[in-house]
């Protein structure tokens, strides 16, 4: 499902004039390295299976979202179906979603 939601995002912006690189391989905390102009944005993509806005997002990407102005978040709606999408800038994800802690990494404590 996400790579499905991947290829159709870089399609749109492929087809909306910008030039796309896919960085998922990198880690960098985002998939998608557009550029248009003068305009950059680096697009985390979230694949979905319905049309509810509910999915998982890594402390990095919230991270990214809150100090890297180029951040966008793009959730694909029924990404294996006949998807949909929308886009927040970084600033207007954090505005728009509530975050709630799921997980937690647990290492021994030193003696």
């Amino acid at each position: 499902m996400q790579l499905a939601a991947i290829n159709f995002a870089a399609n749109f912006y492929k087809e909306e004039g910008w030039s796309v690189t896919s960085v998922t391989l990198d880690k960098f905390g985002y998939d998608l390295v557009c550029i248009k102009g003068n305009e950059r944005q680096d697009v985390e993509v979230k694949g979905v299976s319905g049309i509810q806005s509910q999915f998982i997002i890594s402390a990095k990407e919230l991270e990214l979202a809150q100090r890297n102005r180029f951040f966008v978040l793009c959730v694909v709606f029924s990404a294996l179906g006949n998807p949909t999408f929308q886009r927040w800038t970084g600033q207007r994800m954090l505005q728009k979603f509530n975050f709630e802690p799921i997980s937690y990494k647990a290492m021994i404590k030193p003696v």
